[in-house]
């Protein structure tokens, strides 16, 4: 159904549902859907493999690869779908409720034009354009605040906890002086090497 404009729809479901809550929010949600799929499988298709080797070969477990390597390569691109997503039910919302609602924003607009109201129509040209604004620009901070390891080397956590696996577990929850480690010195150090390589990948 991607291909179909998003109003096109509005008619059949508004018939379907009626012109209560109900059939707004199932237009938004066949609004939305698609661009959210798009965007997850788009960013989790993106993560480099090479990013997925390395963190293999460090001995990540693929629920920590899933965790802390795909889910953070994919987070830009769903959050920004989720933006884009937003502007999109915002301008469907609004014109559904011209073509057929009771109630909202684009009614009140609609019922302006029918009695050549221009003071009233562009106050809500602009309650519509700062509502959109304010709704884009909460995304961009949940944006900046939900990965801000973006550009600076987030897999160093995945290089952390692999670094932390080579070695046996006492050195780890003992304070007390233990032998000398299973593995070798040589390899902690190739660890640690591919450690600070898997971080210029990003």
């Amino acid at each position: 159904y991607r291909p179909v404009p998003p109003l096109a729809w509005a008619p059949l479901i508004l018939t379907i549902f009626g012109i209560q809550d109900d059939g707004k929010i199932f237009l938004l949600f066949m609004v939305s859907f698609a661009i959210m799929v798009i965007s997850a499988r788009t960013g989790a298709s993106g993560t480099q493999l090479s990013k997925i080797r390395a963190s293999h070969s460090l001995g990540a477990s693929n629920r920590q690869i899933l965790r802390y390597v795909i889910l953070p390569n994919a987070l830009p691109e769903i959050l920004t779908g989720i933006r884009i997503a937003i502007g999109v039910c915002w301008g469907t919302l609004v014109a559904a409720e011209m073509l057929a609602g009771t109630t909202g924003i684009g009614f009140i607009e609609n019922v302006a034009r029918t009695v050549s109201d221009y003071e009233l129509i562009w106050v809500t040209i602009l309650i519509m354009g700062l509502l959109g604004l304010a709704f884009d620009l909460l995304m961009r901070l949940i944006i900046s605040r939900t990965i801000p390891w973006r550009g600076k080397g987030y897999p160093v956590k995945i290089a952390s906890i692999c670094i932390k696996r080579s070695f046996p577990k006492n050195i780890w929850s003992s304070k007390k002086k233990v032998g000398t480690p299973k593995t070798p010195f040589s390899t902690a150090l190739l660890v640690l090497v591919m450690s600070c390589s898997l971080t210029s990948l990003v």
